[in-house]
């Protein structure tokens, strides 16, 4: 974890302006309040085991006494959580950006389709300030926990929300057995689980545009939210329609089963992007990374 108390910052950490404990910022949506909300419990959390920049979750799925969840596991044994891969994806891009200089102290990290934060957190630990989004009640709840045991109230900023290419209300689907996992299409859900029972719930749409500030500088966007990234994707188009220095790293899913699910596929979200510039792509640690020609690290 990137200290907060001690002048000399590791090398690839943020040092945010005077005392990062003390400095707040705004975002253009009214945040979650965590400290308003329901405490959940019980409360399972832990350190993330071998990253470079450490953190801790908690816990939404626990399995079942017959199934345990693989963490749950692993705390029995006196052994911290598993590594996430999106966890080292977010950690291993934000390494690239800041050597590059291409992130600055008041630059963000959007992180649309958080889950119980393992990217979000990832990003914080590391000094970036995090806008973290996710529909899913339960999910944001954990991710307050996650608010308080990384001390990270002045650095996360969580909506319980999804992200679209229109504002309003918009049904999800959960699946009532594993409520972790959501989708805006129910047929992406009978992939994972195709017995279990779903249940919609309506749920505030937000197009990522309307998150940002005019003067924000965002350094990553990653988006994953189970085949509806190309509906996320256009309700960015403002902040993906920014200059190649100024234009954010782009993270997302691309899973051809959960694209098709949601009535897409893996060109039609690469040909939007490239549309906008994002013609730099590759696939790493389970997500597509892709950058416009003449961003930072081309420099």
């Amino acid at each position: 974890m990137c200290p907060e108390t001690i002048k000399r910052l590791p090398e690839h950490c943020v040092k945010l302006e005077s005392d990062p404990v003390q400095h707040d910022w705004v975002s253009a949506v009214l945040p979650f309040d965590c400290f308003q909300a329901d405490q959940t419990s019980p409360v399972i959390a832990h350190r993330v085991d071998d990253v470079k920049y450490d953190f801790f979750l908690s816990l939404l799925d626990f399995g079942t006494r017959r199934r345990p969840n693989r963490n749950m596991v692993r705390l029995l044994d006196g052994r911290p959580f598993l590594k996430p891969d999106l966890a080292v994806a977010m950690q291993s891009v934000l390494e690239m950006l800041i050597e590059a200089k291409a992130v600055r102290p008041d630059s963000l990290v959007i992180d649309a389709g958080a889950g119980i934060g393992a990217a979000a957190f990832a990003a914080a630990a590391m000094g970036v300030r995090v806008l973290a989004l996710d529909p899913v009640l339960a999910n944001v709840l954990k991710m307050c926990d996650a608010v308080h045991l990384n001390r990270a109230a002045k650095r996360v900023k969580l909506h319980l929300a999804a992200v679209s290419d229109t504002a309003g209300n918009i049904t999800i689907h959960n699946i009532l057995s594993n409520l972790e996992h959501s989708a805006v299409t129910e047929a992406v859900l009978t992939l994972a689980s195709k017995d279990a029972p779903v249940i919609p719930t309506t749920v505030e749409s937000l197009p990522i545009d309307s998150l940002v500030l005019p003067d924000q500088h965002v350094a990553v966007l990653k988006v994953t939210v189970q085949g509806w990234e190309l509906h996320a994707l256009r309700g960015a188009a403002g902040l993906l329609s920014r200059p190649p220095k100024e234009a954010p790293f782009v993270l997302y899913e691309e899973d051809r089963l959960l694209l098709r699910a949601g009535n897409t596929t893996p060109a039609a979200v690469r040909g939007w992007l490239a549309g906008y510039g994002y013609s730099e792509c590759d696939k790493a640690h389970g997500l597509v990374h892709c950058r416009k020609k003449g961003s930072l690290l081309d420099a």
